[in-house]
């Protein structure tokens, strides 16, 4: 392997001339280990990833931690540590092995079927988050029977349904629950700048990738034509942040609204932004499920409002003030200057204030808007300039 070319392949967000990258790779079985360095010059601060890459759930997590060189093989035990973790959680919670989900799908009603403690915990907050949303997310969309409920009792520690139309499933809530729970172990040993990804749809940022550098993410859909459209974005508040996004980029129309059974239209892509993977999973689904404006009303009864945005049929780009203060005007002038619309002349709905109630204003979504703000400065300077008291020259002149 030529490690110059890897190092220049994968991380070419660092400019060549300003850090110095060290590298080294381990293969072994389908993960990979992945341990460099990032040297940055002028500060004199030292930042080693180290990575961990496994398939579970039908997808890859990519597991990377941000540390001092000195603490890079306690990152490494903690990331094993974190797939066997996630390894575990499958073993519990998938609908296609042999596990307490699949063996209640397969019961009697109202048989009771032995649970485990994870099963519990995902159940009773997937249920609340079917209350929240009004029943557009609900891990019980598959079932046949729109009125099938599931019933638990933790202190005995079993589940039953109460049909056999009744199918529980955690797919559109399970990989940020197992994000949730790598990013306890993590933390539990000391690490704060970490990011978890499973899939590009259930992410986790939390600190910096390096000294002054925050964590970098994309948000991805495909256009009418049917081209892979997407926006670069960066975290620059190091705040731990979680993000889901459900929509027909990679599998097509699969969601169902489980209130109809029909599939969900309206929407390419829905992007929620909280501090729970587990939450931001269902609460995408349930966003791309409803559309925008149906969506609000559930939203606004969080405490912790979330960072909403979306992309409809159409190509239109929308999003809440959570999402712009997250992300701020670059954020937005990055989404201004990759998001390619046929109508570029279209209306647009931001929340700009992000207060206490979601008031939607209207204005052209030309790209000049995102001069506005060097066109107005640059007025002021002139204005300041133009407005200080002459000087008096000799000779009598003013």
């Amino acid at each position: 392997m030529d490690a110059s070319k890897e190092t220049q392949g994968n991380h070419s967000r660092f400019p060549v001339n300003y850090f110095t990258i060290k590298w080294s790779v381990i293969h072994r079985n389908q993960s990979e280990i992945a341990v460099f360095g990032i040297l940055q010059h002028k500060a004199l601060k030292e930042a080693f990833h180290v990575r961990l890459s496994q398939n579970h759930m039908a997808t890859t997590f990519d597991l990377v931690i941000s540390c001092e060189k000195g603490r890079t093989m306690a990152a490494e035990e903690v990331l094993k540590r974190a797939h066997q973790l996630i390894t575990s959680l499958e073993s519990e919670l998938s609908e296609f092995i042999d596990t307490p989900v699949s063996q209640l799908n397969r019961s009697a009603p109202h048989q009771k079927i032995e649970a485990t403690t994870s099963v519990m915990e995902l159940l009773e907050k997937s249920l609340d988050l079917k209350d929240l949303t009004h029943g557009a997310f609900s891990p019980l969309a598959k079932s046949q029977d729109i009125t099938g409920t599931i019933s638990a009792d933790p202190e005995e520690g079993w589940i039953s349904r109460s049909s056999e139309g009744t199918h529980l499933g955690f797919g559109a809530i399970g990989k940020g629950y197992a994000i949730d729970r790598v990013s306890r172990l993590i933390e539990q040993e000391g690490f704060q700048d970490y990011l978890l990804n499973a899939g590009g749809s259930s992410i986790l940022l939390s600190g910096f990738s390096s000294p002054n550098t925050p964590w970098s993410w994309g948000w991805s859909w495909k256009t009418n034509d049917g081209e892979p459209l997407g926006i670069p974005l960066m975290h620059p508040s190091g705040v731990p942040v979680a993000i889901g996004v459900s929509g027909t980029h990679e599998k097509g129309e699969h969601l169902l609204d489980p209130r109809t059974k029909e599939k969900a239209r309206g929407l390419k892509s829905a992007l929620v932004a909280t501090r729970s993977a587990t939450e931001a999973d269902a609460l995408s689904t349930a966003l791309f499920v409803s559309g925008w404006e149906k969506s609000m009303e559930p939203f606004l009864d969080l405490i912790d409002k979330p960072a909403l945005a979306a992309i409809d049929e159409t190509e239109i780009a929308r999003w809440n003030g959570t999402f712009q203060k997250l992300w701020g005007v670059l954020g937005l002038a990055v989404f201004f200057l990759f998001t390619y619309c046929p109508r570029v002349w279209a209306d647009e709905a931001v929340d700009l204030f992000g207060g206490e109630e979601f008031t939607p204003y209207l204005f052209e979504r030309n790209r000049l808007w995102i001069l506005l703000p060097a066109i107005t400065l640059f007025a002021v300077l002139v204005h300041l300039k133009n407005s200080r008291p002459g000087r008096k020259l000799s000779g009598g002149e003013k």
